[in-house]
């Protein structure tokens, strides 16, 4: 695959990547804010409390509350902050794996094979008797997106090896 191909395919799997975490994104960001804002909370309660504004009861009976909530949204945030921070390396990553999994393969062990099924097809594999046929539920985008591109640029070196199709292809 030609490095126009390469780029051509990590640009659309980081669109899709932030097109599929959009929502979360926006979750992140106002749970970004609630902690900002439960934090002051704590700290305007903690002040109250020293200067004698408020008494031990009060400050106690506040507190648990606040920190189980501080607590829940740092739990949400941990949930969502799975973000990935250099999305470019990663798909970079990503792609050249894509690309060297055919001799990966060829010189894997066992284990290391059935790794790679699970990273191509994260739902698994099964298998019919009754129609002796496989069937996958899903394949990974980075690697189907890899593949499709691939087929791509195979049928285009096929036809510009064959210089008669080519007036043909122009008419279509």
């Amino acid at each position: 695959m030609g490095k126009g191909m390469v780029e051509v395919v990590n640009q659309q799997a980081i669109a899709k990547f932030n097109e599929r975490t959009q929502g979360e994104q926006t979750d992140y960001k106002t749970l970004q804010a609630q902690h900002a804002e439960i934090i002051k909370k704590i700290d305007r309660l903690e002040e109250r409390y020293i200067e004698e504004e408020i008494g031990s009861e009060l400050y106690n009976k506040y507190r648990v509350r606040y920190k189980g909530g501080k607590e829940e949204i740092e739990k949400n945030l941990m949930k969502l902050s799975r973000q990935v921070s250099n999305l470019d390396g990663g798909v970079g990553f990503a792609m050249k794996l894509a690309l060297e999994l055919p001799l990966k393969w060829v010189s894997a062990n066992y284990n290391t094979k059935k790794r790679i099924q699970f990273l191509l097809f994260p739902e698994g594999i099964t298998y019919s008797k009754k129609t002796d046929e496989c069937r996958t539920p899903r394949i990974n985008s980075i690697f189907a997106y890899v593949a499709y591109f691939q087929q791509i640029e195979i049928k285009k070196e096929a036809y510009q090896n064959q210089d008669w199709i080519l007036p043909l292809l122009q008419l279509w």
